[in-house]
């Protein structure tokens, strides 16, 4: 029978520890590496040694057999049948099935939906040249630690955020990222915001990039000297080096899940609002070690949907999420109003000169030590930012309208690319026209310009012979 704070392994989701348990047994549920929370039946999964040896990642393999159905195609992997000429339409231009043009049309898969695959978010990069390098400049620049990137929805904020995490990893920095999320990370909890950081963690070294656990590998074996008057970081490295098979609960304890026991020596991490300075402390600290034990140039934490935080259920929430934020800027740009501040209790702890909410239960500073090499970057809607004291506007990066020619030539490259993949024959130029009314009514948004232009080709790959004013109405539909 399954218990509590049990490590198991599924076929498709990978390791997972097992939250709570139900039906005397016979369902459980389960935290995944992958970030989902799932009630399985308890026959579904198996302890990690009771598994054959099977690849870390098979989603992209899952996701290609997928889409070749969806495309027309039989995976060739899983049955022998074929498809006959005769039972596709024959208006239908076929596709290219070539192995070649497998990120091509993976690619295609994403911009159906709006958004721009990670595997290649730089070849799809059109425009943006002056924002990237206000971006990348900040990046590079030590005396920077907080930056906001403002734009309205469907304007690129969140690739503008994957090409930063991209450009970060190239260049040796550690990388966390998470998307504010009412239900599941809202940010007037920042336990729930630290453990999707977390676990997302990717760490550059030797060529390779890195995860939590390895990277705990890695760190452990080598001098802690720079964290040993950390108060949690230090006691993690000592039971991780002496007490090996502690070490899946410390793993769960690092990533906010619940464990069977206290771990000797380490406080229990609370979920409280109240909680901002115990993760503040917890991130500042691990960036200290990164940079000291690997030589790394720190690291960085990327805030999606940082809007979601004014939805909320009750009042106190927000001014919690704001305060965390707050308190997330204060520790990138090394204010050193944090270090060794007197709390008072008011309302509830406070610091004496920040004003900076402190929990009760835990009073660690924000700050683990200056400078603590931690950059943090917000993406906001427009107007959001006057509710941040400490989220400075000086390091702000606006997404304005994309000008028509940079669309043009993403029309072009998209146009290009389903040549290769979709034999449609000569392009007519009620197809330009079309592209170019798309951009004099949606051109505020990439978003609902990538989709139009797919949805304008995947048309005309079916219906030939449509005319231009059906072509226009389809796509003027698709908004």
């Amino acid at each position: 029978m399954m218990e509590v704070g049990q490590v198991v392994r599924h076929p498709r989701y990978g390791r997972g520890l097992v939250h709570a348990v139900r039906k005397a047994g016979y369902e459980i549920m389960v935290d995944f590496d992958c970030q989902l929370r799932l009630w399985l039946r308890a026959d579904q999964v198996r302890s990690p040694g009771a598994l054959p040896p099977q690849p870390e990642n098979t989603a992209l393999l899952e996701s290609e057999e997928i889409i070749d159905r969806i495309m027309g195609r039989v995976y060739e992997g899983k049955s022998k049948k074929k498809i006959a000429p005769s039972v596709l339409p024959s208006r239908v231009a076929p596709l290219n099935g070539k192995p070649e043009f497998r990120d091509i049309r993976l690619a295609f898969e994403a911009f159906r939906l709006g958004i721009v695959p990670e595997h290649s978010i730089m070849e799809w990069t059109v425009g943006r040249r002056d924002e990237l390098k206000r971006v990348l400049g900040w990046l590079d620049d030590p005396a920077s630690g907080s930056l906001v990137v403002e734009g309205a929805y469907g304007s690129g904020k969140s690739h503008t955020m994957a090409v930063l995490k991209v450009q970060a990893l190239d260049r040796g920095w550690a990388v966390c990222n998470v998307g504010i999320d009412p239900s599941d990370a809202p940010a007037g909890f920042p336990k729930r915001v630290y453990r999707h950081a977390i676990t997302s963690l990717r760490v550059p070294i030797d060529g390779e990039v890195l995860g939590l656990e390895q990277i705990l590998e890695r760190l452990c074996g080598r001098s802690d000297e720079a964290i040993r008057d950390h108060s949690i970081w230090s006691v993690i490295s000592d039971l991780w080096r002496n007490r090996p098979k502690l070490r899946p609960a410390i793993l769960a304890y690092l990533r906010g899940r619940p464990i069977r026991r206290k771990l000797p020596g380490l406080p229990n991490l609370p979920d409280h609002t109240t909680s901002a300075n115990v993760y503040c402390y917890l991130l500042s600290g691990l960036s200290v070690w990164l940079t000291e034990a690997l030589g790394l140039q720190g690291m960085i934490l990327l805030i999606d949907e940082a809007e979601m935080s004014r939805t909320y259920r009750y009042r106190y929430e927000w001014q919690r999420g704001v305060n965390f934020f707050n308190g997330l800027a204060w520790v990138a740009d090394d204010d050193d109003v944090l270090e060794n501040e007197v709390i008072e209790r008011l309302d509830c702890f406070r610091g004496e000169r920040s004003g900076l909410v402190y929990s009760g239960f835990l009073k660690v500073p924000y700050i683990y030590q200056i400078p603590c090499r931690f950059k943090v970057v917000f993406a906001f809607t427009p107007g959001y930012t006057r509710f941040f004291q400490h989220v400075h506007t000086d390091n702000l990066v606006r997404l304005d309208t994309p000008t028509r020619e940079e669309v043009l030539r993403l029309f072009d490259r998209l146009l290009d690319a389903y040549k290769k993949v979709c034999a449609i024959g000569p392009v007519q130029p009620d197809l330009r026209q079309a592209a170019e009314t798309l951009i004099a009514t949606h051109g505020h948004s990439f978003r609902y310009l990538i989709k139009g232009f797919m949805e304008l080709l995947d048309h005309r790959r079916f219906y030939p012979e449509s005319h231009p004013d059906s072509l226009l109405m389809y796509a003027g539909g698709s908004f």
